[in-house]
């Protein structure tokens, strides 16, 4: 299960054993440069991938289920195009041009407003509202010197693509009815794109897995399974 920015493993907190009891192995890694893992100089998709394949190589994971929700749903589509994702769940992401708002921001001097004002704490007050996950990622946000430039540069190295019309897995789209920052009809279009069963959930925003553990770990199961 893969994170967005700029939140960590702990959005799957709730989930998780969820899944565990229903027999899975499950493995949240916190990305690079995000929860208590250290940041690499790659901040582009491609560069994410490298360090997840490495990592899925460490802890002896060949082939995976794979979830992902905001920019997490990017590497885990890249992680299927690489042959490594059996399935895919994807939440509250996009996989090419639904990433514009997010560059442009990133740009001067919109990153003044964005970036350097606002910082992290904007993207998770709009996902989550004010609450215990903002509260838990406040600490690495306030600490780290050069967690919003890395913010940032992620955005900018983010470059259009086709990846939703080359996966060849099963794909199910699990979305927030509430989601602010990928609201359902992008996910209609992105499920028409990659031919994928979509799933709206009642008042539901960007942090699903965190709001609504036990609806987003059923849906999980169901993509998991088929």
């Amino acid at each position: 299960m893969l994170h967005g920015v700029p939140s960590s493993g702990l959005l799957f907190r709730g989930a998780m054993p969820l899944l565990a009891q229903a027999g899975f192995r499950v493995l949240a890694p916190d990305l690079p440069g995000y929860g208590e893992s250290d940041a690499t100089a790659d901040l582009s998709v491609g560069g994410h991938l490298a360090w997840l394949l490495r990592w899925l190589d460490h802890v002896g994971v060949d082939r995976c289920v794979v979830a992902g929700v905001d920019f997490g749903g990017l590497i885990a589509a890249e992680l299927c195009l690489a042959g490594r994702g059996t399935r895919l769940v994807l939440t509250s992401s996009a996989l090419s041009w639904g990433w514009a708002t997010s560059v442009v921001a990133a740009i001067p001097p919109f990153d003044r407003l964005f970036y350097r004002l606002f910082s992290g704490h904007l993207y998770l007050r709009r996902a989550e509202n004010p609450g215990p996950l903002v509260a838990l990622h406040a600490g690495r946000i306030e600490s780290d010197p050069d967690f919003v430039e890395r913010m940032r540069g992620t955005a900018l190295a983010l470059r259009p693509s086709d990846r939703a019309a080359r996966l060849d897995v099963p794909v199910r789209l699990v979305w927030g009815s509430d989601d602010p920052l990928f609201p359902p009809w992008m996910a209609r279009r992105l499920a028409a794109g990659c031919g994928g069963d979509l799933v709206v959930v009642e008042g539901a925003r960007h942090t699903l897995p965190w709001d609504r553990p036990e609806v987003w770990a059923r849906e999980v199961l169901e993509g998991a399974r088929g």
